[in-house]
C-alpha cells in the first residue's frame, strides 16, 4: 500500500539531502530592498531608484503594489553605499542614503499606508 506522503518508495539518502538543500539556498540570499503595502484598501505606484556613488544608477524599476502586497528584491546590488530615491503614485518622493549589504540592518525597507511613504535602513530599525 503506498504511503500517504508518497516518499517511503525513496532511498533515505535522498529524503535527508532535500531539506539541507532548500536551506542553503534560502541562507544564501540577500535582501536589499524590501517594500510593503500596508494600506489594506488602495494599491499604489511605485517608482525605485538606487544610485551609487559617484552617480551611477545602478538600479531602477516600477512597481504596482495591491492592498497588503509586500515585494522583495534580493541580491541586487554587492555591499555598497547608495543613494535611494521613491516615488509614490508621480507625486510624493522620498529619498535617503542607505548601505546595502547581506546584513538586515543593511536593508532598504520602504512603506506605504494610508497614503504616507517612508524610507528606512534596516529590517529591525
Amino acid at each position: 500500500m503506498p504511503s500517504p506522503r508518497g516518499t517511503d518508495n525513496l532511498p533515505s539518502r535522498n529524503r535527508a539531502r532535500e531539506p539541507e538543500r532548500v536551506v542553503d539556498s534560502i541562507a544564501d540570499r540577500s535582501e536589499d530592498v524590501l517594500i510593503r503595502n500596508y494600506d489594506h484598501r488602495r494599491g499604489y505606484d511605485l517608482h525605485l531608484t538606487v544610485v551609487t556613488y559617484p552617480g551611477n544608477t545602478t538600479f531602477q524599476k516600477r512597481y504596482y503594489l495591491p492592498p497588503g502586497e509586500v515585494v522583495s528584491e534580493c541580491d541586487l546590488l554587492p555591499s555598497v553605499d547608495c543613494e535611494i530615491t521613491v516615488t509614490l503614485d508621480d507625486a510624493e518622493e522620498t529619498s535617503g542614503h542607505c548601505r546595502i549589504d547581506s546584513s538586515p540592518e543593511y536593508t532598504a525597507v520602504i512603506e506605504i499606508g494610508n497614503g504616507t511613504l517612508s524610507l528606512t535602513e534596516g529590517l529591525y530599525a
